[in-house]
């Protein structure tokens, strides 16, 4: 997943601005996969940005909260999940307007 949705952006609407083509070459990986008219594009990305962040609060949910310190998590962090995405998100959901 994080080949093609990478979880160290702030916002869905951001990952263009921080990935360049993003938004298309997932466009493009689902028109391979599907047979699908291209009136679909806007649907499609909104449902994945809708999933991706869904995907990233299930993180938090269950590799964060559940831990006291930033040792503990990184300890359960998921193989799925990059490494460097990983110590982002810890950054960012230690701030404390996160909280």
């Amino acid at each position: 997943m994080s080949n093609l949705c990478p979880l160290n952006v702030e916002k869905w609407m951001d990952m263009d601005k921080v990935y360049k083509g993003t938004k298309e070459r997932i466009w493009q990986y689902v028109k391979k996969r599907y047979l699908i008219s291209d009136r679909a594009k806007k649907w499609v990305l909104q449902t994945v940005g809708a999933d991706w962040r869904g995907f990233k609060g299930r993180l938090k949910r269950d590799h964060y909260k559940p831990y006291k310190t930033n040792k503990m998590r990184w300890n359960k962090r998921p193989d799925y999940v990059p490494s460097e995405h990983f110590r982002w998100l810890l950054k960012r959901w230690n701030d404390s307007k996160d909280q």
